[in-house]
């Protein structure tokens, strides 16, 4: 996949690696070739063994790269660490606009890394955080992020732990 990515740097739009047995040390050679691929606007890495691990990877490339604008990472197993690593380079990312990533192991404390990250970011306009951990301390800290967020349109967080409090 690497070799394929930095040779074709100005012809492929997509790529879709789901289901593929992806792991970190994967990832790590789809990173790299991402580093220097300019066409690449779609990365869907669903339903694979991505870690945090894997996650930080990709979060390096997110701080460079320019075209991404859509990257599927449902049903992996990124944990909180791996998504305040997202959400940290979605602070310098102005690209990307869609990002899924449901059905990991995200809870209240990546749900907070997300929110800050809400409040600056202005390219995000999709954002799937089904199917976690989200309880409902994590759910207000996403909502008084979006007070300041204008370029949100569309946020999935159905099937999380969403009680009364978080519900108001």
């Amino acid at each position: 996949v690497r070799g394929c990515l930095k040779l074709n740097t100005n012809s492929i739009t997509a790529l879709n690696l789901t289901n593929s047995s992806i792991c970190d040390s994967d990832v790590l050679s789809i990173s790299d070739a991402l580093l220097t691929n300019t066409s690449l606007t779609s990365l869907n890495l669903e339903h694979n063994n991505i870690s945090h691990t894997g996650a930080s990877l990709l979060s390096h490339v997110l701080q460079l790269n320019t075209s991404l604008t859509y990257l599927g990472l449902w049903s992996n197993k990124i944990s909180d660490l791996g998504t305040t690593s997202l959400s940290n380079a979605l602070l310098r990312n102005t690209s990307l606009v869609h990002l899924d990533i449901s059905l990991n192991n995200v809870s209240h404390v990546g749900a907070q890394s997300i929110s800050k990250t809400l409040q600056f970011n202005t390219s995000l306009t999709n954002l799937d955080l089904s199917d976690n951990n989200i309880s409902s301390s994590g759910i207000i800290f996403i909502s008084n992020a979006l007070k300041f967020n204008t370029s949100l349109k569309e946020l999935s967080l159905n099937r999380n732990d969403i009680q009364d409090s978080g519900a108001k």
